[in-house]
C-alpha cells in the first residue's frame, strides 16, 4: 500500500508541473518547466507551466495557444530489465466531463535510488493529458 501511495505521490507531482498556472514571463518563474510533448492535434510541443498545483494552465512555448487540462491518464512502468518490463501503476482521473480538443503525451524515465518504499530501479513513466486548446 505505502509503494502505491508512493507512486501516487510521484505522478501527481509530475502532473502538478504539467497543471500549474503560466505567467506573463514563465521562465523567470521559480517553479517554471519546459515539457517536450506529442500533442494530437498541435503535433510536437514544448509546454510551459509554473509548478503551482494541479489543474492549471499550461502554455505553448512559442505561440498564444493556452492548454487546459480535463483528464490525465498514466502508466508506470519498471522497466529496470529491459527483457521484463513490469507495469507497476496505472491511473486514469478526470476533472469534469470532458471537452478536450486535444491530447497530449509525455514520456520520461526516471531512475529511483534509496527510496523506502519504492524498489531502486529504473521507471518510465507515460502521461496522456486530455486538454482544451483555446487562444486559436
Amino acid at each position: 500500500m505505502k509503494r502505491i501511495v508512493i507512486v501516487m505521490c510521484a505522478v501527481v507531482m509530475v502532473l502538478s508541473m504539467l497543471a500549474g498556472p503560466v505567467t506573463a514571463a514563465p521562465t523567470q518563474a521559480r517553479n517554471y518547466e519546459a515539457i517536450p510533448a506529442v500533442c494530437d492535434e498541435l503535433g510536437s510541443v514544448v509546454i510551459e507551466v509554473v509548478n503551482m498545483g494541479n489543474w492549471g494552465t499550461g502554455k505553448v512555448q512559442g505561440t498564444k495557444l493556452t492548454l487546459i487540462p480535463r483528464s490525465f491518464a498514466f502508466t508506470v512502468t519498471d522497466i529496470t530489465d529491459p527483457t521484463d518490463p513490469e507495469v507497476v501503476e496505472e491511473g486514469v482521473e478526470r476533472k469534469r466531463v470532458t471537452d478536450a480538443t486535444d491530447a497530449c503525451h509525455i514520456e520520461f524515465i526516471d531512475e529511483v535510488e534509496g527510496d523506502p518504499f519504492i524498489p531502486d530501479g529504473t521507471y518510465l513513466i507515460q502521461v496522456t493529458v486530455e486538454v482544451k486548446v483555446v487562444g486559436r
